[in-house]
């Protein structure tokens, strides 16, 4: 949206919470989708750490380089309170890092998407992973308001096997709808018709209570009546 900014070639884009916005994109926020995102470590189900402690030298695949993942994984894994771990990331597509993890190659791969994804289910199955519950996540995520967290119920991916065997708490990050400046009053009232006859709890999730500094985005003022 922004290198196509003076043509309008997009005129809406949806951007993962936290993900750098530059100061003159001329973007805008007008909402939020009302179900976050999860960000969730895999690891074989025989081995899984239980405290950030135990990642001490671990490798972890944070997905494609450039992603919201990667982005998200390496704020959090950055956090000084970790660096004397010496955690190594790295980068790779979905399903590969899902490969090596179960291979053996990487201790643990992210994954940021909605945890009821049939890709997640698939791979967690095929490769038998679970998820990671590390103990003391709520105080890391805590340092970042515009994070909460969300629970993955037992059973979810595997009802028979229990997989995972117990709920899992796991990072949760919403995702932004952004405008360009060249989108009209029109369009934008359009869409968000449709995102509200589409998803119920759009209007009720709206406006964002807080966001990231870093996609720090001032509300679109074109809003249609008092639908926030």
């Amino acid at each position: 949206m922004i290198a196509d900014r003076g043509r309008c070639v997009e005129q809406f884009g949806f951007v993962q919470d936290g993900t750098p916005v530059p100061s003159d994109s001329g973007l805008e926020l007008l909402g939020r989708l009302p179900e976050p995102e999860s960000l969730l470590l895999l690891g074989r189900n025989n081995r899984p750490p239980a405290s950030f402690a135990d990642l001490r030298g671990a490798s972890i695949g944070i997905g494609p380089e450039g992603s919201g993942t990667a982005y998200l994984a390496r704020l959090l894994l950055g956090d000084a309170d970790l660096a004397g771990l010496n955690i190594r990331t790295s980068y790779h597509e979905l399903e590969e890092q899902a490969q090596l993890v179960a291979q053996g190659s990487l201790d643990l791969a992210a994954y940021v998407m909605r945890d009821d994804a049939e890709f997640l289910r698939s791979i967690i199955r095929q490769y038998r992973l679970d998820i990671v519950d590390l103990q003391d996540l709520q105080g890391l995520v805590g340092r970042h308001p515009w994070l909460s967290l969300g629970r993955v119920p037992q059973g979810r991916y595997d009802l028979v096997q229990r997989i995972p065997p117990n709920d899992k708490v796991v990072p949760q990050v919403n995702t932004l709808i952004v405008t360009s400046p060249c989108a009209k009053r029109a369009n934008r009232i359009e869409l968000l018709a449709l995102l509200s006859a589409e998803l119920p709890k759009f209007v009720r999730s709206n406006p964002p209570s807080s966001t990231s500094s870093a996609t720090k985005l001032s509300l679109s003022r074109r809003r249609p009546g008092n639908s926030f």
